[in-house]
């Protein structure tokens, strides 16, 4: 095939219904585009993710997450938008955490870019900035009513927070390394982020604070067809100073393509501190790669200083397993359909456009 037919567009559309512990049922479309900017032995192929979901919970979900690499992968922009009306249980700080849920409602909106540039094989540093606003957050009993006082509230007072709105805006300082074959379903690769926060009062941030992410993923092929791939995920936050509003610390379900804690629901452990691992067996099934399936396992543990529980203190394991669907071909785009159980009777189906990671 010639660079110029690599450089075409691939498009995947789903329409449909689907299930999800955190939305309960529901409709909508999800679109994966999936393209070369140059020659596919020296560019990564650059994706972009659409979708809007409304569900029986009255949510509306609006996202659009991009990965576009320059000619040679001289440059990447990576960016994520969001607009979301959402209703979510939260269950407090910690994975320490009893299981009594209180239901919040809010307003969700996010805007991240980051501009990298190569600085040698593999290796991107860049700039960026971050802007997520959560407003109208109310927690609500089972007939709509606000309840008071509540997770949200009794940390915002605490930490001199206003707790019906809050805002965090600031500037990213990222380092990538990223050797995967592909962005959509890597075969073979690492990827490994170090990304350094700072959120200021001066860019209209409710709070100062500064915090640290991390994340490493290693794909290995164990055959020369590449029909078993072992893939393993590892993905933190560190507070280092500061105040993080309450919906904004880190929490299962939260991260960039709302992946991590498969057999939890969306937003189950939050801390001040978080951290989680995962590793998946991926598994293809028929010669064409239209069938395939999963065996994952997960864990993750979270902080919260207020109740003195430590990182590591709590470890909420998960495992589960799925079906893997070829969607498209050329981007490697599969329909995922998985099922995940944690502990204390969690569990629930997870459906995806994409590997999970």
């Amino acid at each position: 095939m010639s660079v110029k037919d690599k450089q075409k567009l691939n498009l995947s559309i789903l329409p449909g219904i689907s299930y999800n512990p955190a939305t309960s049922v529901s409709v909508g479309v999800a679109s994966s585009l999936s393209w070369y900017n140059g020659d596919p032995k020296t560019t990564t192929n650059s994706s972009i993710y659409a979708g809007v979901t409304y569900t029986l919970k009255n949510q509306l979900k609006v996202s659009v997450l991009s990965n576009i690499f320059a000619n040679n992968n001289k440059y990447v922009l990576a960016g994520e938008f969001r607009f979301w009306k959402y209703i979510q249980n939260t269950y407090g700080l910690g994975t320490g955490s009893p299981d009594t849920a209180q239901d919040m409602k809010f307003n969700f909106f996010k805007f991240n870019e980051m501009v990298l540039r190569k600085v040698m094989k593999y290796t991107y540093l860049g700039l960026g900035y971050d802007l997520t606003y959560y407003n109208n957050i109310e927690t609500i009993n089972d007939n709509e009513s606000a309840i008071s006082p509540n997770f949200n509230n009794t940390y915002s007072k605490q930490n001199g927070i206003d707790s019906i709105s809050y805002l965090a805006s600031g500037l990213l300082i990222t380092a990538i390394v990223d050797s995967r074959d592909n962005t959509t379903n890597p075969y073979k690769g690492v990827y490994g982020l170090i990304q350094y926060r700072t959120m200021n009062k001066v860019l209209g941030s409710t709070s100062n604070y500064q915090d640290l992410i991390f994340q490493f993923k290693n794909y290995q092929s164990l055959n020369k067809h590449d029909t078993y791939i072992l893939a393993t995920w590892f993905e933190g936050v560190t507070a280092l100073n500061g105040t993080v509003p309450y919906m904004i610390l880190p929490s299962n379900g939260w991260d960039k393509y709302n992946a991590t804690g498969r057999g939890y629901v969306q937003g189950r452990f939050r801390g001040r501190d978080w951290m989680y691992f995962e590793i998946e067996n991926r598994i293809t099934l028929t010669r064409n790669r239209f069938l395939g399936m999963v065996i994952f396992a997960n864990a993750m543990t979270a902080s919260d200083p207020d109740s003195d529980v430590k990182l590591f203190q709590y470890v909420k394991p998960a495992y589960g397993i799925g079906l893997r669907i070829l969607f498209d071909k050329d981007s490697r785009t599969n329909l995922c359909i998985d099922y995940g159980r944690g502990l204390d009777g969690s569990s629930g189906i997870f459906l995806n456009l994409g590997e999970w990671f």
